[in-house]
């Protein structure tokens, strides 16, 4: 909460004082839209609202909190249930906990079959496309023939231990949609590497060898990825302090 209070304190000051009625206070229906705007459930705080008829800046504060503490129990809820659902390890639960309801998700929606059922494996076909959304097929030539590279050998070792046809679609389970994540991770990133240490290099203006806030931005506006919301601005830096 100290927290939230630090670093969305200011913006829900700036947004409370949009919906200020003059005497210090906003109706419940704008600090639900308040909510909405920091990326809190509107019902959720009109829940917490109940019975009220106005609402104070420390009302709004500890409400929309409360509201994120609820959430974040609620992913955190989700993505054990994910772990048990699936039987993943332990070392690869914490490895994609990131991503993992993301992951899932894009998995799930590849996963439903006609009907609504969900006992539709995703083939090499699917994967192709959930690589597609999840972002691992660029602009670049060699990034795509990489991927693409790696995707049919991994169908082919799967052909192979799971004795599939060539000529039919391999299957795969969410454990080996996440290796396969996995190892076009390490390829791409391998791949990069010279041009990250070249961008590195570029930006750390004081030679250290690390670089400063100052310098991230800086690389980060250079990529065309820097921060645009408040939202993406406190997930950088709680990144960066975790790094």
């Amino acid at each position: 909460r100290i927290r939230f209070g630090e670093m969305g304190g200011r913006d829900l000051l700036r947004l409370f004082s949009h919906y200020d009625q003059g005497d210090g206070t906003i109706s419940p229906r704008d600090c639900c839209k308040i909510g909405q705007s920091v990326g809190v459930d509107g019902d959720m705080v009109e829940w917490y609202l109940e019975g009220e008829s106005v609402v104070t800046l420390e009302m709004c504060h500890t409400v929309v909190s409360r509201c994120r503490e609820k959430l974040q129990f609620c992913l955190r809820q989700y993505e054990v249930g994910i772990k048990e659902k699936t039987g993943m390890s332990e070392d690869l639960f914490q490895h994609f906990r990131s991503d993992l309801i993301t992951l899932r998700s894009l998995y799930y929606e590849h996963e439903i079959g006609e009907g609504g059922d969900t006992t539709t494996t995703p083939t090499n076909v699917e994967v192709t496309f959930m690589l597609k959304d999840f972002g691992f097929f660029s602009k670049d030539l060699m990034e795509r023939r990489l991927v693409e590279s790696l995707l049919n050998e991994t169908c082919a070792r799967l052909r192979e231990e799971k004795k599939i046809s060539e000529m039919d679609d391999c299957p795969f389970t969410f454990l080996e949609f996440l290796d396969l994540i996995t190892e076009v991770r390490n390829v791409l990133q391998e791949f990069r590497q010279p041009e990250c240490q070249t961008l590195f290099n570029l930006y750390d203006k004081d030679h250290s060898g690390a670089l400063s806030i100052a310098e991230i931005s800086a690389l980060l506006s250079h990529l065309g990825v820097a921060p645009q919301t408040r939202a993406e601005q406190e997930e950088l830096a709680e990144l960066i302090m975790l790094a």
